[in-house]
Order: structure tokens, then C-alpha cells, then sequence
């Protein structure tokens, strides 16, 4: 007897090349998933097709899902972060659900123009350190699902460049066209 053919899964992101696109194709890349890629314009049309049913899968900001995995209308199978989403704990991560070392967690950065001198850059650093450890900036970001991570330029430098490395090669490795 012969293998079987696989169907591949239909998922959507809000575009190709974005953060949910490439966080799926980096899972089925790693695991051998068959999936077939569904961009929309936009990460509320991708959300409504899979409420819908026309996509089997999304990866999608857990603020944009969140109530509707509280009311029961979506499934969360995990989160693609180091650690459980405070909005959603019953939800294990990737690594808690067998995936070891898959931990693409959502990041914002501030960013400033080529060029600009250094100690601008180490001004702009500070005050942003500053406001991720107050207890209001915290509690805001706490109500999106975010956790701040301050950190040095240098360092927030050094994660771009690894990040965009381990970018490049997926999109490379799996043929990924814009």
C-alpha cells in the first residue's frame, strides 16, 4: 500500500512576510506540518475566515483573540512565546507542548534614524526604561498580553540582528517569494 497524501492545513496571516506568516511557516518547517499559506489584508479579515471556517489555522496577537477565546468561539492551541500568556494561561506554550526551542515572542522596539548621535540614543533608552517600569505603563502592557523587557541599545541591536539572521535563512530555506 501507498502512502496516503496529506492535505495541507489552510492558515492566514495578515500579509506575507509578516511576524504571523513567518512564525507558521517556521513551524512547519520545523515540524513537517503541510500547510498552505492564506494572506489577507490585515489581521482582522484572517480572523474572521478562521471563525468562519475557511482557514483551519491562525497565529495572531493574543489581544486580537482573546475574547474570542474566552467566550469559546476559538480554540487556543498554544503560545509562541518563553512563557504562558497572563490573558490566556490555560494555553501551554509550543515548547510545554512538545516543540522545544520554538519561542517567537511579539516584540516592539523603539527605534531612532541612522545617524542619530549617542547620546540621544542613550537619552531616548533611559526615558523608555524609565516608563516600562512604572506601574501604569506595566499595567497597561499587562492588559495587551505584553510583558516590557527593558534593555540596553546594544543588546536590543544584537536580538534585531540574530532575529533577522534566523528570518533570512527560513525565508531562504523555504522559498518564500514577497
Amino acid at each position: 500500500m501507498g502512502r496516503q497524501a496529506t492535505t495541507p492545513i489552510p492558515y492566514g496571516s495578515p500579509g506575507t512576510g509578516t511576524l504571523n506568516h513567518l512564525t507558521m511557516e517556521l513551524l512547519a518547517h520545523r515540524t513537517g506540518m503541510k500547510l498552505i499559506h492564506v494572506p489577507y489584508k490585515g489581521a482582522s479579515p484572517a480572523l474572521n475566515d478562521l471563525l468562519g471556517g475557511h482557514i483551519g489555522l491562525l497565529i495572531s496577537a493574543v489581544p486580537n483573540a482573546h475574547a474570542h477565546i474566552a467566550s469559546g468561539t476559538m480554540r487556543a492551541l498554544a503560545v509562541t512565546g518563553a512563557g504562558r500568556s497572563p490573558l490566556i494561561p490555560q494555553a501551554p506554550t509550543l515548547a510545554e507542548a512538545g516543540l522545544l526551542g520554538y519561542e517567537i515572542p511579539l516584540r516592539w522596539g523603539l527605534a531612532a534614524p541612522a545617524g542619530t548621535p549617542h547620546p540621544v540614543i542613550e537619552v531616548l533608552n533611559r526615558a523608555l526604561n524609565t516608563a516600562l517600569s512604572s506601574a501604569e505603563v506595566r499595567q497597561r502592557l499587562a492588559l495587551e498580553g505584553a510583558e516590557p523587557e527593558p534593555t540596553a541599545p546594544a543588546e536590543y541591536a544584537m536580538l534585531i540582528g540574530r532575529e533577522i539572521a534566523m528570518w533570512s535563512d527560513l525565508v531562504k530555506a523555504a522559498g518564500i517569494k514577497p
